[in-house]
C-alpha cells in the first residue's frame, strides 16, 4: 500500500487487511489512548464508540482495476484474510491465495446505524446490508477530499491518496493437511 504521512510518500506491505476511513480513524483514537498511558482491554471499544460519534463519510473516488466508484464513503476494508480486528469478518469471501484483494465498501451511514448493525461485523453477513457492497481486484486507487486515514494490519500509518496492489504469490507459507477445506 502506498500512502502519505506528513506530506511524505510511504510504501508498506501488509499481510492481512487494510482499513480506510472509519477504521483508520478508530486506529488513530486507539493509538492516542495508548500514547496517553491508558491501559485496558476496552481501549479499542472506547475508541470505536468515540469514533462512531465523531466520524462522517467523505467524498471518495475509488478505482478497482477498470471499475470506478465515486460516492460518500464511510469505510473501505481491503485484504486477503476474512478476519480482522479481533474476530470481525469484514471480508467474508476472501481467499488468501487467489491473488486478489477482497474489498468491502460501506457507503454513507449514520452512527446509530453502525451501532445497530454491529452484529453483521461478526456473523459474516456484512454484505447483506443495503449500504455495503463487495468487490474484488488486484490494483486499487483511492482518492478523497479531505484526506482520510488508513490503518495497515491494525496500525495507523497515514492518509490518502492510496494505491494498493497485490504481490501475487509474494510469500510462501507452509500449512497443514486440509488447509483449503478449513472455513
Amino acid at each position: 500500500v502506498k500512502f502519505y504521512e506528513s506530506k511524505v510518500h510511504h510504501e508498506r506491505y501488509f499481510a492481512n487487511a487494510v482499513g480506510i476511513g472509519f477504521d483508520g480513524y478508530v486506529a488513530i483514537g486507539f493509538n492516542r489512548l495508548k500514547d496517553a498511558g491508558k491501559k485496558s482491554k476496552w481501549l479499542y471499544v472506547i475508541s470505536m464508540i468515540k469514533s462512531v460519534l465523531a466520524y462522517k463519510a467523505t467524498k471518495v473516488a475509488t478505482r478497482i482495476d477498470d471499475n470506478s466508484i465515486s460516492d460518500d464513503i464511510y469505510s473501505i476494508t481491503l485484504g486477503v484474510g476474512k478476519y480482522n480486528g479481533g474476530g470481525m469478518i469484514q471480508l467474508p469471501n476472501a481467499i488468501a491465495n487467489d491473488g486478489l484483494l477482497d474489498i468491502t465498501v460501506i457507503r454513507k451511514i449514520g452512527g446509530l446505524n453502525v451501532l445497530w448493525n454491529m452484529p453483521i461485523l461478526y456473523n459474516g453477513h456484512i454484505h447483506k446490508h443495503s449500504r455495503i457492497s463487495a468487490h474484488r481486484g488486484s490494483d486499487i486507487s483511492i482518492h478523497s477530499l479531505p484526506q482520510i486515514p488508513i490503518e495497515v494490519d491494525g496500525e495507523s500509518v497515514g492518509y490518502s491518496p492510496f494505491d494498493i496492489s497485490v504481490i501475487s504469490k509474494g510469500i510462501n507459507v507452509i500449512v497443514g493437511k486440509g488447509f483449503n477445506e478449513m472455513e
